[in-house]
């Protein structure tokens, strides 16, 4: 033996010992030689030392050679155990193998001792390399099952001779199966598939049985509970010693996820480019809308220097100026709005307001205008003066009625106009509704978002920057509520005209910090009817 090997002997008396190292010594065999006799001795080498094979006498003075191998089984069992003994009979010798002595050597026979320990630790160093190799065998199958489940593929076989499958268990996993089951025959196999996916599956792998080429397809796998999963099969042919192919091996690899990552970067990127294609159209229209009334301001302030102007037509054209004027500084209030929206600086100002009194007002703002244009316009007010205030923002409310209704007085030709709001729960409900020309189902949808229209041509009939419902639907939402239209287009039987709705929380006393933006007002939102 080339390497130094400890040996613990268990034996209480000193000649034996002392012959029995002589003997090993002289065998070439490189050795550390520790001798004991007693189970404390014993017990605190084997903790202690390197110890490669044990050797014990069968009886010794308050211990013995089957508690000495108990101990060693129980806390040392890959350590070598050879029984040294004057005497030992045959049912002892049976008795000490099946319990797990390596060997058992008379002294009388000690030129067996040798070839028995060089026999023993061959067997040793056997079974710790088959160990060794079970666990990188174990370690390898690990990472590989790690490798699959992280990487979602799963690892088939299918041998056609006998219809006989098996499944690693990430291909379980994919395709919702118990890992304990059998896996399924070749038609069983087929059917976990969508109707179009097994068609091609079929084909391919008939093909590969004729010709041994592999194949790559792109499938539709569904799960019992339903669930449909991208895949991605690879799979091949291992031929027979008389040329024909009939082995198929490949993998399943689900790659919904991925699929699902590409939609939504198709969807992303549509996205951004119809946002592009809007903010330009945007920009255009703000130009459009800034230009005709700088127009007039600056085309009526140059007729105003003619020196014969009358009165009255002085008195009109400094009119027409100052609805310019207006009309641009409306304009010029939605961009810092909106931009304010955007860049998330907008606040809320929680205070008491009657909001009675509010619509009572906002009714007054809109009746001369309503009337100019021959169009009937009432409001509603739901609450009895002592139950009217209630805490929210009344310049954020005034901003957002205000909207709907010149929305609602400029695409109102004829009819009527008619505001408030209902009580609904926590809720207050208001809505703003006219007999103007209404709004289609497809237009319906998008009219909230930023820099939308129903039309966004310049040949449109009315005018607008097309901010005010992204602006009041924002509003709405930094106070607690929703917003949202009923709408029909007029039709053959002439119906027409739009409702819109929105609510904001009834809070009539401070709750916490009242600011929603900073904190929830602890109300549940219904969703609208």
């Amino acid at each position: 033996m080339s390497n130094k090997i400890g040996i613990l002997h268990l034996e209480d008396s000193l000649r034996d010992s002392e012959l029995i190292r002589e003997m090993i010594g002289s065998s070439g065999i490189m050795q550390s030689y520790f001798v004991v006799d007693s189970e404390k001795d014993y017990v605190h080498t084997l903790e202690t030392e390197n110890i490669s094979v044990i050797l014990s006498d069968l009886s010794l003075p308050g211990y013995n050679g089957y508690k000495a191998l108990k101990y060693a089984r129980e806390k040392y069992f890959n350590i070598p155990f050879i029984f040294v003994s004057g005497t030992i009979g045959e049912d002892a010798a049976i008795n000490a193998l099946i319990n797990g002595a390596t060997d058992y050597v008379l002294k009388n026979k000690l030129e067996r001792l040798i070839p028995a320990i060089k026999r023993a630790l061959h067997e040793h160093e056997i079974l710790i390399s088959q160990a060794e190799a079970e666990k990188a065998l174990l370690e390898s199958e690990k990472m590989l099952n790690d490798a699959q489940k992280l990487a979602h593929i799963g690892v088939w076989n299918w041998k056609a001779d006998e219809d006989c499958t098996t499944w690693t268990k990430e291909f379980y996993q994919i395709a919702g199966l118990d890992p304990s089951s059998p896996a399924p025959n070749y038609e069983a196999y087929l059917s976990i598939y969508m109707p179009q996916s097994r068609l091609l599956l079929r084909n391919a792998i008939e093909k590969t049985l004729k010709t041994g080429e592999s194949y790559q397809l792109e499938l539709e796998l569904v799960r019992p509970d339903g669930c449909i999963r991208n895949v991605n099969v690879y799979g091949g042919a291992s031929a027979c010693k008389n040329g024909d192919f009939n082995e198929l091996y490949g993998t399943v690899q689900d790659i919904t996820r991925q699929k699902e990552s590409e939609q939504e970067l198709i969807i992303a990127k549509e996205h951004a480019e119809e946002s592009d294609r809007l903010k330009t159209a945007f920009l255009a229209n703000i130009s459009h809308e800034i230009r005709t009334p700088m127009n007039g301001i600056l085309g009526f302030a140059e007729l105003l220097k003619e020196p014969n102007l009358t009165g009255n037509d002085q008195q009109d054209y400094i009119n027409i100026i100052e609805e310019s004027g207006v009309r641009m500084l409306n304009i010029i209030d939605n961009i810092i709005r909106i931009s304010k929206i955007e860049s998330k600086q907008s606040d809320i100002s929680i205070s008491e307001t009657n909001i009675n009194e509010q619509i009572k007002s906002i009714y007054s703002l809109f009746k001369e205008e309503a009337d100019q244009k021959g169009i009937g316009i009432s409001f509603y007010n739901s609450l009895p003066e002592d139950q009217s205030r209630i805490l929210s923002d009344p310049k954020i409310i005034n901003i957002i009625v205000t909207n709907l209704l010149k929305n609602a007085i400029k695409f109102t030709k004829e009819g009527f106009i008619t505001f408030g709001y209902v009580k609904k729960g926590k809720f207050l409900e208001f809505f703003v509704k006219d007999t103007g020309v209404g709004i289609c189902k497809e237009k319906q949808k998008i009219i909230f978002e930023r820099f939308r229209q129903v039309s966004e041509s310049f040949s449109r009939d009315y005018e607008g920057a097309g901010l005010g419902l992204s602006i009041s639907k924002a509003y709405v939402e930094m106070l607690g509520g929703k917003i949202w239209v009923k709408s029909s287009s007029k039709n053959g039987n002439g119906e027409n005209g739009s409702t819109f709705y929105f609510t904001i929380p009834y809070a009539t006393e401070p709750n916490g910090e009242l600011n929603p933006q900073l904190k929830s007002l602890d109300l549940v939102m219904s969703d609208p009817d």
